[in-house]
C-alpha cells in the first residue's frame, strides 16, 4: 500500500481559469534562449554550464571554477 500525501494548498477557480486562458505560444516564444552557444561541463565538479554567444569564459555557479568556452 502506498502512502499518498495530498497538497494542503489548492488553487482557486480564478487561478485555474487564468492558467487555462494564458497564451502559451507567446510565452514559449519569449522564454526561448536564442543566443545559446553550447553546453559544457565544469572541469572541477562536472556541473553542466550553458554558454551564451559572445562569452569566452564562464564561472561555475557551484564551485566557482572559471571554464573557457
Amino acid at each position: 500500500m502506498r502512502n499518498v500525501e495530498r497538497p494542503k494548498v489548492t488553487m482557486s477557480p480564478e487561478e485555474i481559469e487564468k492558467i487555462e486562458n494564458m497564451d502559451w505560444r507567446s510565452y514559449q516564444e519569449q522564454s526561448l534562449m536564442t543566443d545559446l552557444e553550447g553546453m559544457i561541463n565544469c572541469t572541477k565538479c562536472k556541473t553542466i554550464l550553458i554558454a551564451r554567444s559572445g562569452q569566452s569564459e564562464i564561472s561555475c555557479y557551484t564551485c566557482g571554477e572559471s571554464v573557457k568556452v
